[in-house]
């Protein structure tokens, strides 16, 4: 078996490149001990560059954050928050179910 890897994003090569662990689940959503899931095929940087771009995004910005934030459930990571807003219906479009 060969311990070459391969970035499934921008096809990486460089063992070098290798160095931290890709998390299937982000870490904002909790970690699960040695049940955490995690790939072995994603370099350092597109890991970085998502878990910047996207993960921050999924934890922070959807409806899934917006819950666990009304639930006082908040990341140990002490970033500042970049934007968090939440947009109700217009009440025109919400139709009958708007009361």
């Amino acid at each position: 078996m060969s311990n070459d890897k391969l970035c499934i994003y921008c096809r990486q090569t460089d063992p070098d490149r290798f160095r931290g662990v890709e998390h299937v689940i982000p870490q904002g959503f909790g970690r699960f001990g040695s049940e955490t899931p995690t790939l072995d095929c994603v370099c350092d940087d597109c890991n970085a560059y998502f878990g910047r771009e996207l993960d921050e995004l999924l934890t922070r910005d959807t409806y899934e954050g917006i819950s666990r934030y009304s639930r006082s459930q908040f990341s140990s990571e002490a970033r500042p928050q970049k934007r968090l807003s939440l947009t109700l219906a217009d009440p025109a479009e919400a139709g009958v179910a708007q009361g």
